[in-house]
């Protein structure tokens, strides 16, 4: 009997073994699944960034239809001011050739209020915009923010249990003063550059084409500059970021656990953790500086290969 029971159990092991492999590959597989997942989930689209503006009220709507009219206007003077600077150069080179001294005073004088004229209405309407799209932004952004906290709140406890305690109140802080940045001062500027970019060549093919011809030889060259930095430039920004956001977790676990960390004497290693993160964010942050004056020189290398 006791020759017949050793393989009986053998064989109970085996299986008992097998099922754990297969439970073993299968939690394997569920975690490969999860982080495939979390990484398609992580990635953004120009859509995530519209779908910000579906938290925007009927007022909020309308402060930034306004924000961004008055963008455009200030962009489109712009090119003006140029174009009576120019008037302005002739009549003195005509005065040099022998016009009139009392024609000439007449004539930059108007000019000189055209210039007034021209600063002024730039000056009230990029205020009023830029009040108007930060009110939007700051407005749009308290509601995105609302509804993360109650979506937050929400959730199981085991959603708590994956992250670190500090890492909601970074995303909360850090992320929405970003997004708030992005439908603000930075959406205001981008509209008002892309104002400023038709409206110039616009003005310029206008009033003298060959050489507004000449001068967009160009900006092949500055697009694609400017859109390799900005390609380098965003991986930087996110890692920056999300060292921050660890950096935070750890001061945040710190303080709420100091009697723990007192009575242990951890203070020094905790410290000299956190400067790890801090010296490692100021690593990536060195390269974005790197990467602006390439950028610069670049450009200004351009212009000077032009002219």
């Amino acid at each position: 009997m006791a020759a017949i029971d050793i393989p009986e159990k053998n064989e109970k092991d085996h299986a008992v073994a097998a099922d754990a492999e297969s439970d073993g590959n299968s939690d394997e597989k569920a975690k490969e699944e999860g982080a495939k997942n979390g990484k398609e989930g992580k990635e953004g689209s120009l859509k995530d960034y519209f779908r910000i503006f579906t938290y925007a009220s009927t007022a909020d709507r309308v402060l930034y239809a306004l924000g961004f009219a008055g963008a455009i206007a200030v962009g489109s003077a712009l090119p003006l001011m140029t174009l009576v600077f120019g008037q302005s150069t002739t009549q003195f080179n005509q005065q040099a050739t022998g016009q009139d001294s009392s024609e000439f005073t007449s004539n930059i004088n108007h000019l000189i209020l055209y210039f007034i004229y021209l600063f002024v209405a730039r000056f009230v309407i990029g205020y009023l915009s830029t009040l108007c799209i930060c009110i939007a932004a700051a407005r749009t952004t308290c509601a995105l923010r609302e509804d993360f906290l109650e979506k937050l709140l929400r959730q199981d406890i085991a959603h708590f249990d994956k992250e670190g305690s500090g890492s909601a109140a970074s995303q909360v802080t850090t992320n929405g003063n970003r997004i708030n940045q992005g439908v603000a001062e930075k959406l205001h500027t981008c509209v008002q550059g892309i104002s400023l970019f038709f409206s110039g060549f616009i003005v310029a093919l206008a009033v003298q084409w060959k050489l507004a011809l000449i001068v967009m030889s160009i900006i092949p060259a500055i697009f694609l500059i400017t859109g390799t930095c900005i390609g380098l430039d965003a991986p930087i920004e996110a890692r920056v970021t999300k060292i921050y956001s660890q950096a935070g977790t750890l001061a945040q676990d710190a303080i709420s656990s100091i009697r723990t960390i007192h009575a242990f004497g951890a203070h020094q290693k905790i410290v000299d953790k956190y400067e790890t993160y801090l010296q490692r964010a100021h690593t990536e942050g060195n390269k974005k500086s790197s990467m602006a004056c390439c950028s610069l020189a670049r450009l200004s290398s351009s212009w000077q290969v032009h002219l």
